[in-house]
């Protein structure tokens, strides 16, 4: 069936009883067509993209790095309108690419530890995780910026009363 724009509506009949005798054949077409016409398809409309965010910061001091800069959809395509392509959402540039001076080493973290174990069963507790300095800078190198440890709020659902 068309849900929108222009149609056309089919419908057959057949021969419930045929003549006998002198009876005449029975008039007509077995097949009836006429237009029919429903609502007026929508225009499609095209994906539409938001300006560009600015630049993130370099992912490096020296040696090569990358910038990123992202944008959103503002508009969904409809009605058949052409999508947008996901990979036009990220735009990536190089940067600081100059060699870093012999010796300069950034610093860097180790990766997070595991959660340690809730201080509550329930009720609301805490758990924490630590990180190390797995690379320390140089005289010209970046300092780690970031805490070396992370809390999170654990086992929230309420206590039960327990009855004897």
């Amino acid at each position: 069936p068309v849900s929108c724009g222009r149609g056309d509506r089919i419908r057959y009949r057949t021969v419930t009883q045929h003549s006998t005798g002198e009876g005449s054949q029975c008039q007509g077409d077995v097949r009836e067509e006429e237009p029919c016409s429903t609502a007026p398809c929508p225009h499609p409309v095209d994906c539409a993209w938001g300006d560009w965010s600015e630049y993130s910061s370099c992912s490096a001091t020296c040696g090569g790095g990358q910038q990123t800069k992202t944008r959103n959809v503002v508009n969904v395509a409809k009605a058949g309108g052409k999508p947008c392509k996901l990979a036009d959402s990220m735009y990536i540039r190089p940067c600081n690419t100059d060699m870093c001076p012999s010796g300069a080493r950034d610093c860097a973290f180790s990766q997070w530890t595991s959660w340690n174990s809730c201080s509550s069963t329930c009720g609301g507790g805490k758990q924490k995780r630590t990180r190390d300095i797995a690379v320390e800078a140089t005289a010209r190198g970046a300092p780690c910026e970031g805490p070396m440890q992370d809390w999170q709020d654990c086992n929230l659902q309420p206590c039960s009363d327990e009855e004897p």
